[in-house]
């Protein structure tokens, strides 16, 4: 898989090829994605403490929409991934609650039972709290995503090579002349000039008639 940068111009005025953005097929619908971003850095807070990482996230966070191209066999890319996660994780904290309430419901008389269900319960708990966790990175790790976010463009990986080929060819037709002051990078909305140097008005003054300029003398 690919990583391509995407300049807001392109996204918002321009739009994207016709291409699947996961397999490279021609694409027939368009998924309406807002992709949010922080540095990497940031996770690093929650050890030193939650609010902080919290309040920090927030202030960096950024946040672009983009109407991602996908053919039919890809259309639910995120979607599918979104309720793997949603059912696996209500079905262990269905699991966890159920265990719990049978391991309160115990007769007084079993306490010992009580007590070696509970470390197991405990246990199993952890392990499965592991796992999902792992398979929440693995689902994400193995989906479209953002890996930085710009207030003028947006860098997605996973991208498919056939639509990265299709998206340098969109940009070589439509290339605008750029400023040799200023050269923007792939992908972003290039600068538009100066005012002054775009509008002079001794330039775009009309010059009187020769004969006007000769009755003045």
């Amino acid at each position: 898989m690919a990583t391509i940068r995407l300049g807001r111009y392109e996204i918002e005025e321009e739009g994207l090829p016709a291409v699947c953005m996961r397999c490279g097929q021609p694409a027939t619908t368009h998924k309406n994605k807002t992709f949010s971003w922080y540095p990497s850095w940031v996770p690093i807070l929650i050890l030193a403490a939650l609010l902080a990482f919290i309040i920090v996230a927030a202030i960096l966070t950024k946040r672009m929409r983009v109407a991602v191209p996908f053919c039919a066999r890809h259309r639910g890319h995120w979607f599918w991934r979104g309720l793997l996660m949603g059912l696996s994780l209500l079905a262990f904290v269905g699991l966890f609650t159920g265990l719990a309430a049978w391991l309160v419901g115990l007769e007084n008389d079993e306490e010992l039972k009580r007590g070696t269900a509970g470390g197991f319960i405990c246990f199993g708990g952890i392990i499965l709290l592991l796992a999902w966790i792992i398979m929440a990175a693995i689902v994400q790790k193995t989906s479209i995503q953002p890996t930085e976010i710009t207030d003028n463009s947006i860098t997605l990986t996973r991208i498919s090579p056939a639509f990265v080929e299709a998206m340098k060819a969109q940009r070589r037709v439509t290339e605008r002349p750029r400023s040799e002051e200023y050269e923007p990078q792939l992908g972003e909305r290039p600068r538009p000039p100066d005012t002054e140097e775009f509008y002079d008005p001794q330039k775009l003054r009309p010059r009187p008639p020769e004969s006007f300029r000769e009755g003045e003398r």
